[in-house]
């Protein structure tokens, strides 16, 4: 993987697959996380009233994200976390560069503004006529299938590649890459091997448990513990006397 200098002097390295997948899953987590704890506040008011302008609400808290996310670090929360950043991968000079403004804003239009268009876009058609709207619908559902299959097919070479983990980032032309020089990373076995030997215990004890007569046992106990209270008493008997 090859090594890049920021115009501090400081390397940058591109970021791994697994990490930017990684960043991505916190990033709908946080979302997740976000529109949960917005929701409550408003668990006392009447049912539905967030209903009618959801798209809306959703679209300012995430405009509210981008911009102490994306437009004042150039990195979301999840990379953020994973110590990723997003690079200017248009920009012809070798060290790092910053996302252009135009880069965020239209980042912005792709992700807040093109999710607000897929939740409303059948609310702005309904009032056209039934067959005009039957045509806009087909229309909306083509466009969709064919995003869904560029976003499989960047998604493959990504695989690839190792580049733009979304069409967003191919599109704008923005990278992820590490903040800071990665070193080795050291892989520690330790917990897999307690976890193989204790799975394993677990399956001996699984087939070694049918084979004990747990009736027979039950009374070579009893019988057992009756000798013994026996004994006991009888030498306690003994001292009495």
């Amino acid at each position: 993987m090859m090594a890049t200098s920021n115009s501090n002097g400081k390397k940058v390295t591109p970021a791994l697959r697994i990490s930017q997948l990684d960043a991505l899953e916190l990033n709908k987590a946080l979302e997740q996380l976000v529109w949960s704890q917005f929701t409550r506040c408003f668990h006392g008011f009447k049912p539905g009233l967030l209903a009618r302008f959801e798209p809306e609400v959703k679209a300012f808290l995430w405009l509210f994200l981008w911009r102490f996310t994306i437009y004042s670090k150039n990195a979301t929360v999840g990379q953020a976390i994973l110590n990723i950043q997003y690079k200017n991968d248009l920009s012809q000079k070798q060290n790092y560069q910053t996302l252009s403004k135009q880069q965020k804003l239209w980042y912005l239009i792709c992700t807040v503004g093109g999710r607000w268009l897929e939740e409303r876009c059948y609310d702005l058609f309904s009032n056209r006529p039934l067959e005009s709207f039957q045509k806009t619908k087909y229309f909306i559902n083509l466009t969709v299938g064919l995003l869904k299959l560029c976003e499989l097919l960047n998604f493959l070479i990504f695989l690839r590649k190792g580049k733009f983990a979304n069409l967003t980032e191919r599109i704008l032309g923005i990278r992820s890459v590490f903040c800071q020089l990665q070193s080795v990373r050291q892989i520690g076995f330790e917990y897999m091997n307690r976890e193989l030997l204790w799975h394993g215990f677990a399956e001996f004890l699984i087939f070694l448990l049918p084979l004990i007569n747990i009736h027979k046992l039950k009374l070579k106990l009893s019988s057992w513990s009756l000798a013994v209270a026996g004994c006991s008493s009888y030498t306690s008997d003994c001292g009495l006397l």
